[in-house]
């Protein structure tokens, strides 16, 4: 279950990570190492108080069986937990018993969310909330120890691995809100992004159809579409939605158009 200090060779794997599941994978078969073979990361750019703005650009990534998932993050349990509550608002690492002591007295949802998750073997674990420098960002994870460790053997490993685990973990936020995220929510054709782009730029309509050659109706065609995919109200907005999530000014795309 335990590890030395996080080694360089795990650092460099990450660190030559060139999209989201690469550096996932890496995370997870180490994090498995430490005993938490279960795990959710989420990431927001688009959270307003506590609304995390449109699903669909939410960045989620989990192992957990998908049954669970549908229920805990499609059916929104996890925002009625415990240690989601602590993370709104929280900063750094904290083990379960630790939340457990500073929110003493859970509401009757959270405790709703804590039998439910106990019903799957949800019992011990570690959640962390990332800092972010800025306001409408925020990235979370909650790590799950395997079937028969209790919380007090998180806690003892948490004291011994605590700081390679979240310094892996720190690491792995900062690269993953940088890489392409294929296949993970909206996706544009290589016409909308071509017209992003150019809007981006800072050219009109027109100079957009012209410089692609194409008729002024159908550039605001891949325009409208654009908006349409990214769940954007207008075309600036889309251009912001479209940078945040990597879909536009890649240097390589492997998406098909």
């Amino acid at each position: 279950m335990s590890q030395p200090d996080l080694p360089l060779s795990i650092v460099e794997a990450m660190l030559r990570a060139d999209t989201v599941h690469e550096c996932w994978s890496v995370l997870e078969r180490t994090l498995d190492g430490y005993g938490f073979d279960r795990i959710i990361y989420g990431y927001t750019r688009f959270r307003e108080g506590r609304n995390l703005g449109d699903e669909d650009s939410l960045l989620l990534l989990s192992n957990f069986p998908q049954d669970y998932l549908d229920a805990f993050v499609g059916r929104g349990l996890f925002k009625s937990s415990r240690m989601m509550r602590w993370a709104w608002n929280g900063d750094g690492a904290r083990t379960w018993s630790d939340i457990a002591a500073e929110i003493h007295d859970p509401t009757e949802a959270e405790r709703e969310v804590a039998e439910f998750n106990r019903s799957r073997g949800v019992e011990a674990g570690v959640t962390m909330a990332f800092p972010s420098a800025w306001r409408r960002s925020k990235g979370v994870a909650a790590l799950t120890a395997r079937h028969g460790l209790t919380q007090d053997d998180v806690d003892a490993l948490w004291s011994c691995e605590g700081r390679a685990v979240e310094a892996l973990c720190r690491l792995a936020h900062r690269l993953i809100v940088t890489l392409p995220a294929d296949g993970i929510g909206p996706r544009l054709t290589d016409r909308q992004r071509e017209v992003l782009e150019w809007v981006g730029d800072g050219k009109a309509v027109a100079d957009v159809a012209l410089v692609m050659g194409l008729s002024v109706p159908t550039v605001e065609k891949h325009l409208r579409l654009a908006r349409a995919n990214l769940g954007a109200e207008t075309t600036a907005q889309a251009v912001l939605k479209a940078q945040a999530l990597g879909r536009i000014y890649r240097m390589k795309l492997d998406e098909p158009g």
